[in-house]
This record gives structure tokens, C-alpha cells and sequence, in this order.
């Protein structure tokens, strides 16, 4: 990450540069806080200068003079209204960015000011950082010209969020990439056309009453809250496909038959508070609700074989390794010194080799489908101990558990050779040395006969 991009808390027009990026509409005068501040205090010649210069195209920035403000220039950016994300509102707000840098560059600014565009027009905000993150980076490789560039946020909690996507950007320009060009992607996934007659893992049919049983009689007991208040009481309609509808806040949810024992599991263990479960009244529905929609989603739009699974998952690793990184940073703050927080820090260095290995040459394609089923189950939103609210490392303990025994696998039954492990491990040799331990020690603390289950499961699967 750039060293000339900074992150501050603060009011923008109070920033000491050269520029600044005010978000704006096509009429250049929208009345948003931070909007009516700019003009406020530029005083009243910028909005005559703005009514001048519209109306402007969205997308597009035009610049005025500040004024009465600290710096010499405005750049006004034309935000989307944000509708669904599917009428080309992401596209507009990139170019948004590549017009306002457009500006700046021709007027050969030094330093600059700029808001998260979009937060005022309806985009999700997790959306609009990874915007600005990633276009403000794509500009710093091009030009010298600038020595800063500032992110100002007003409120604590967006300078928190902001802070969160850009340290977890850093941790991933700081990283090889799993592919290093899409030749190497797509030789990965063409490998595994060998799985075009084997069915889709979709975790629908795993036994999840024996699942309950280890919850509540081994080590995952300490953990797990009790099920005795099941959250899901609405009663449910079956429509003409057999469908489960619920109609909920005046919306209906659809649970197709196969996924409505899930759906109850879910419910049944996680929709109360305890220590490790953070949800709050008023949106715990929601929140576990959004976790099965995910889910049900996922898996109705699977294909019907288990290779164009591995097609969509193989691309997802990127993306999911940054969201497992983002996830276990989050827990920092209450469990930097728990034992299990200590556990789960190696899980992102896990699915980075056991990703490289399904590239490899001497790879076994039989460890590679071993690997592949792993990821399947680290990566989809299927998660008994679901990290989305379970606020503990040990919601990432099963994952952890999973990779440990795929790279056990690999060492031991399929006696990978160890140039070949050592040339993709993504950590130090001394915890290579380690694995054998480590997931001995993980197994006591997640309980054998949840990997069992699970990796049992996946097998059976392969051969059905």
C-alpha cells in the first residue's frame, strides 16, 4: 500500500491541502451535510460558480475555486443514486473517482482531501470503501505528482470500517497472490474437469441431529450455547414448489424444503446472546436471517456438478482468504490474548498453500481433490459455527481443523514430497515442523468427531 495515503478522523474542509473532492450531484449543489458545509463556509460565490457549470453528467467532476476555504480548489464529483447495484452504479462511481484524479493531475495538485464517495447516495458502505481503496491505489501507481492524499472521515464509526478495509488491502498487497496471472487460474480449475459426473456438495443432507450431539456432550459444549430459544416462530406456508415462505416485517423469505432443517439448526443454536454470540434484539432476526439467505442462495444457484462448484470456488479463494483475514483481525480487541486466537492467526497462510498445492506440479490429482473438498467447506457460506455472529476464534476452529487435516493428509498418506510443501508453505519452517501437533491439539479443542462428520461427509459425497 502507498505511503502517501493516509487515513484521518476529522472534517474535511478543516484539512490543510491543496484540494479537496466534494460529492456532489448533477447540479453540483446537493444538500447533504457535508455539501451545505463546503458551501457554508466557501461562502457564496462557489454555489454561483456551481450554477454556472450545471448540470454535469454523473460520473463526471467539474472543479471551481474554495474560496473562502483553507485550499484552492474544489473537485465536485457526480455520485450514482445507488438502486441495487445492478444499473451500472458501481461502474459510475469508478468513474467518478478517474474524473476527479483526472482534475487533479491536470492542475498538478500536491496534496488532496477526499470523502468515501457514494455513503451519501445509498451505497453500502463495505461497497464504497473497497471503491475508493482500490481506484486511490490504481491512481498512486501512475503519478509521482502527489505527495498525500487523505481520507477523511467525519464519523468514528465509517473512520473505523475504513480503517479495517484499508489494513486488510495492506495485508493483501503485502501478499503473493494465490494466482499470479489467469492462466494459472484457469489451468487450476480446467484439472478438476475429471468431477463433471460427481453431484454438488451443498451440506444439505449431513446429519445434522448427530451434529447437535457433539455440540452438547464434548469439548464444543464450553462454547455452544444452549438451544432453547429458537428465535424462528413464525409459522411458515408451503407454496405451490413446496417452499417454505415466511413472511416477516411484511416480506416474504423463501426456504426451498431441503434447507429448512439447516435453517432450524441455525436457529436453534445461535439465536441467543451468550458470550460468544453478539446479537442485538433488535436485529438478531436479520442478521441470522441474512446468514440463511446466503446460504440458501448459494446453494440453489449451484450447478448440478461438483465441477462447476470447484469453478466458483476456486475464484472466490482471493476474496474469501481477505474475508477470513478481515474476520480473525476483528477479534483482536477482546481476544488478542485468548489461546485459540493464538490458534486461528495461521488459518489465511493454510488456504494460501493449501491453494498453491492445487496448482503444483507432483501434486497428486487425488490430494488435490482432497484439497479442493476442504476448501469447499471453508469457503461456502455453509458454517455450523457461523463467524458472521459468533463472535469467538472458535467460530474458526472447525476451518482450522479441516486444513490441518488435508495438509496431514498430504504428508502422510499421500507423502507429499517435502521441496514441493515447502516451496508453497506460507509460514515458518519451525511450524511446518509443527502441523502433526498442531492438529492434535486443535482436534481436542474442536472435537474429533465433528471432522469426522464432516470430512465423512465429503467423501461420501465424492462417491455417491
Amino acid at each position: 500500500m502507498d505511503e502517501r495515503l493516509r487515513i484521518i478522523c476529522g472534517d474535511l474542509v478543516d484539512q490543510k491541502v491543496e484540494g479537496i473532492i466534494n460529492p456532489s450531484d448533477t447540479s453540483l449543489f446537493v444538500d447533504s451535510e457535508l455539501s451545505l458545509k463546503i458551501h457554508k463556509k466557501a461562502g457564496p460565490n462557489l454555489k454561483l460558480e456551481c450554477k454556472a457549470m450545471s448540470p454535469a453528467s454523473t460520473g463526471d467532476a467539474k472543479i471551481t475555486s474554495a474560496y473562502d476555504l483553507y485550499f484552492q480548489h474544489i473537485v465536485h464529483s457526480i455520485c450514482p443514486n445507488y438502486i441495487d447495484g445492478n444499473n451500472g452504479e458501481v461502474q459510475l462511481l469508478r468513474s467518478c473517482y478517474l474524473s476527479s484524479f483526472a482534475l487533479i493531475l491536470k492542475l498538478r495538485m500536491r496534496s488532496i482531501a477526499i470523502p468515501i464517495l457514494g455513503i451519501d447516495s445509498g451505497f453500502p458502505e463495505d461497497l464504497a470503501i473497497d471503491i475508493a481503496i482500490s481506484e486511490t491505489q490504481k491512481f498512486l501507481k501512475k503519478t509521482d505528482l502527489l505527495d498525500r492524499v487523505l481520507f477523511v472521515c467525519k464519523e468514528p464509526q465509517l473512520h473505523e470500517l475504513l480503517l479495517k478495509k484499508y489494513n486488510s488491502h495492506l495485508f493483501l498487497s503485502n501478499q503473493k497472490k494465490i494466482f499470479n496471472n489467469d492462466s494459472e487460474l484457469q489451468s487450476c480449475i480446467s484439472q478438476f474437469s475429471i468431477l463433471t459426473n460427481v453431484n454438488r456438495i451443498d451440506f444439505s443432507d449431513i446429519d445434522l441431529s448427530q451434529l447437535s450431539k457433539i455440540f452438547h456432550s464434548g469439548p464444543l459444549k464450553s462454547y455452544i450455547p444452549d438451544n432453547l430459544n429458537n428465535i424462528l416462530k413464525h409459522k411458515a406456508k408451503i407454496n405451490a414448489n413446496g417452499d417454505y415462505c415466511y413472511q416477516i416485517d411484511g416480506q416474504e423469505h423463501i426456504v426451498p424444503a431441503p434447507y429448512l432443517p439447516l435453517v432450524h439448526f441455525i436457529f436453534d443454536h445461535f439465536s441467543q446472546s451468550s458470550d460468544m454470540v453478539h446479537l442485538p434484539k433488535q436485529k438478531a432476526f436479520h442478521l441470522l436471517w441474512n446468514y440463511v439467505d446466503d446460504i440458501v442462495s448459494w446453494a440453489t444457484n449451484l450447478d448440478t456438478s461438483l465441477y462447476n462448484q470447484s469453478f466458483n470456488i476456486i475464484k472466490e479463494l482471493e476474496k474469501s482468504r481477505l474475508e477470513i483475514f478481515e474476520g480473525i483481525r476483528s477479534l483482536n480487541q477482546d481476544y488478542s490474548d485468548h489461546p485459540l486466537y493464538e490458534e486461528i492467526l495461521i488459518l489465511p497462510d493454510l488456504i494460501y498453500t493449501l491453494s498453491r498445492l492445487l496448482i503444483s506440479r507432483g501434486v497428486h490429482i487425488d490430494l488435490k481433490v482432497d484439497i479442493l473438498l476442504a476448501l469447499i467447506y471453508v469457503i461456502s457460506p455453509v458454517d455450523f459455527i457461523p463467524e458472521g455472529f459468533v463472535q469467538h476464534p472458535i467460530a474458526y476452529m472447525d476451518d482450522l481443523a479441516i486444513c490441518y487435516l488435508v495438509l496431514n493428509k498430504a504428508i502422510n498418506q499421500y507423502q507429499l514430497h517435502p521441496r514441493i510443501l515447502e516451496r508453497e508453505w506460507k509460514n515458518s519452517s519451525d511450524k511446518l515442523k509443527q502441523i502433526p501437533d498442531d492438529y492434535q491439539r486443535v482436534l481436542q479443542i474442536i472435537d474429533p468427531r465433528l471432522i469426522d462428520l464432516i470430512w465423512n461427509y465429503l467423501q461420501k459425497k465424492l462417491k455417491e
